[in-house]
């Protein structure tokens, strides 16, 4: 086992907005190297842009073969414009930004609140389906 402290992965998502993945600390098992395990991980997608959304959880591992990065346990969601998402699991695969949760979804923002038993987010955060039980309410203008 390799224990990292302070751990980053980064990179790009194929619409070329920058990525980074840091931990508070990062296990790496020698039997599975392209595994790692993350304690207080956060992904910060497209910094360099006016709205960069953040994505925090109290657990994670990220596959670094397959790019996919999986948070669980207290995951919350800014996208830098105003809204916020609490779930308590998310799956991002980091190539394309394409990010799903099947365990709820719980959103608030300048436009209303929704919730819903699953979601999936597309389009660079620009559509989000929801599924299972969806209640929105939206603020009038």
């Amino acid at each position: 086992i390799i224990r990292m402290v302070g751990a980053r992965f980064q990179g790009r998502v194929e619409d070329g907005r920058s990525f980074l993945i840091g931990a508070q600390q990062a296990v790496r098992d020698e039997r599975a190297p392209s595994q790692v395990a993350l304690l207080e991980p956060i992904m910060v997608v497209g910094a360099e842009t006016a709205t960069p959304r953040r994505i925090m959880a109290r657990k994670g591992s990220y596959d670094e073969k397959t790019r996919m990065l999986r948070l669980t346990g207290d995951v919350r969601i800014d996208d830098g414009a105003g809204n916020r998402v609490a779930t308590e699991d998310t799956t991002i695969d980091t190539r394309t930004g394409l990010a799903v949760g099947q365990q709820g979804i719980e959103g608030d923002g300048p436009v209303g609140q929704v919730s819903a038993d699953s979601y999936e987010v597309k389009d660079k955060g620009d559509r989000i389906e929801f599924r299972g039980r969806v209640r929105t309410r939206v603020n009038p203008e």
